[in-house]
């Protein structure tokens, strides 16, 4: 119950009032107006949108969490309208201006003055980034696929070894083409599709294996539990009503202002997950002494149910069991969402309230498989590992690998809060990329890995959570198959609170053999040696090259 307690959800936009932000224009006036900016709109959910940066002093200026604009101006062509640098939805790597001792100069063609009477709207598209910072990270997110495909390449084609890079490559490259797409780069994502499918092909049917086949085509209506239905029709008359989906791996009961469609393609892209984390962190490793815990039957429930509280509390206790204090409920209150373990039905459940134009549900997704995904491969098919950071970090990992952003937290990380700021003392570089200032923040923690470790979740700060991420990054990206052996000791070891530290640490020596130093230190260096030289898209790193 703790845990659970620990465990709400709250979805969390980051926060922040700061030009050095992507922001979204809508138009007054239809498509005559939108036509006049044609060249430079892209399509956002169905919505022709402008998108862009404040230029400093342009116009656009914030208070608190509104946006101000200039307006309304009646010439369109008026000077004083307000100034946006440009984001290329054409070209990922095109930034409008450069970077001058901390000052953005301006490019050619760069910025586009928009009249207050043309603007509806502005909100912000992407909190934490700006132009630039999304081009460093397209940067390094081809650089990364580039050297897989040399790795790929490397070995005789046809080798299991080449087939095993090969799916590592398949996989990257759906993770980049899913981030060009939440980023607004279309086009380029569709011609990285088409990339994908031309390397598909290089290996004939092997690309997508009998099971990855299996589990994307497996998603189907399912009838709801008749108990259930009958609580829920009890509670809210009827209206609204509930369905249910399934594919191999995940349910998703859901209520009926959410289509059908919706819930079948938040399926497909779950299994999308659940099969990239075998390919990445289970497959290359599976042999005597490392078990694959991942089931191959369902181990995750989603509900999302009306925003509505005693609706929760009621579905949670009478019809899944759940034991709820006062204190508890009292939690539920402001909460989008909770987490819960069924026990003796070896599945997690993520309940949401469900809140039109508001709840993320992709985000819901992909952040809480992050915690049951990390449970059961780590913790030998437990669906509770007793390490907050390792089911947080893989949480920010699934979802920043896959969507570029992290928008539902167990326990709020307010990037934005540090966006602008000096990455260190007598830096002018300012901390901008959702990339850059986790990478920042977590090398300014000075805890060591074996007291992250002990935090309980309410204990963690930005730092922290920062850390856990970066650190996870770190095993999954530079530490093979000893990284995994070695979080698998840590959870194990978890077990028993008195002796976990004595326990890892004797573990941590005989996987990276430290005899004679200490383990925590030896593996805290490496890590920050890691997270300066590959895992910072910064200016200072750049410059550093």
């Amino acid at each position: 119950m703790l845990r659970a307690l620990y465990s709400l959800l709250a979805c969390s936009l980051l926060g922040g009032s700061l030009e050095a932000q992507i922001l979204e224009v809508t138009f007054k006036g239809g498509p005559k107006v939108e036509k006049r900016y044609r060249k430079r709109t892209t399509v956002v959910d169905g919505r022709v949108v402008f998108l862009g940066e404040a230029v400093p002093g342009g116009g656009v200026t914030f208070e608190g969490t509104n946006i101000r604009f200039r307006g309304p101006q009646v010439d369109p062509l008026n000077s004083d309208g307000n100034e946006f640098f440009v984001l290329d939805s054409e070209d990922p790597e095109w930034v409008p201006y450069t970077l001058v001792d901390g000052e953005k100069e301006r490019k050619k063609k760069a910025v586009q003055i928009i009249p207050g009477g043309d603007i509806q709207d502005i909100r912000y598209f992407m909190r934490g980034e700006d132009i630039r910072s999304l081009s460093d990270e397209y940067r390094l997110r081809c650089e990364r696929r580039d050297r897989i495909r040399e790795e790929r390449d490397a070995q005789e084609k046809g080798s299991v070894a080449w087939f095993a890079a090969h799916r590592r490559l398949l996989v990257e490259l759906d993770r980049l083409e899913s981030w060009l797409r939440g980023t607004s780069f279309v086009s380029t994502a569709d011609n990285l599709e088409k990339e994908r499918d031309k390397e598909a092909k290089a290996s004939r049917k092997e690309a997508l294996d009998e099971r990855a086949q299996r589990a994307l085509g497996s998603v189907e209506e399912v009838d709801v539990d008749p108990e259930l239905l009958a609580l829920f029709e009890e509670i809210t008359g009827g209206s609204p009503g509930i369905r249910a989906q399934e594919s191999q791996h995940i349910r998703i009961v859901y209520i009926d202002a959410i289509t059908d469609a919706r819930v079948a393609g938040l399926l497909e892209f779950g299994e999308q997950l659940i099969e990239g984390f075998r390919v990445e962190f289970v497959d290359p490793y599976v042999g005597v002494g490392f078990e694959d815990y991942i089931p191959d039957g369902l181990f995750v429930e989603f509900f999302f149910g009306p925003d509505d509280l005693e609706c929760q509390v009621r579905i949670l206790t009478e019809h899944y069991g759940q034991n709820m204090t006062a204190q508890y409920r009292e939690l539920l209150r402001d909460a989008e969402g909770s987490n819960h373990v069924l026990r003796g039905e070896d599945l997690g459940l993520y309940y949401t309230r469900y809140r039109e134009e508001k709840s993320d549900l992709d985000g819901r997704l992909t952040h809480n498989l992050g915690h049951v995904l990390a449970s059961l491969h780590f913790n030998g098919g437990r669906l509770s590992t007793k390490q907050p950071w390792l089911e947080e970090g893989l949480g920010y990992y699934l979802s920043f690998e896959y969507r570029g952003k992290n928008t539902v937290t167990c326990r709020e990380l307010r990037a934005s809060n540090y966006l602008n700021q000096p990455r260190a003392e007598g830096d002018k570089t300012p901390m901008i990329g959702l990339r850059s200032i986790y990478n920042a923040l977590a090398l300014s923690n000075t805890d060591r890995i074996d007291k992250l470790g002990l935090k309980h979740l309410s204990e963690m700060e930005d730092a922290d959570l920062a850390k856990s991420w970066s650190l996870f990054d770190y095993v999954a990206k530079d530490m093979n198959k000893d990284g995994q052996v070695w979080l698998r000791a840590g959870c194990i070891n978890a077990t028993n609170r008195r002796s976990f530290i004595k326990g890892w640490r004797a573990d941590s020596e005989a996987i990276f053999a430290t005899e004679g130093e200490d383990v925590f230190k030896v593996l805290d260096d490496r890590w920050r040696a890691y997270a300066r030289s590959q895992q910072d898209t910064s200016e200072a790193m750049r410059k550093s090259d």
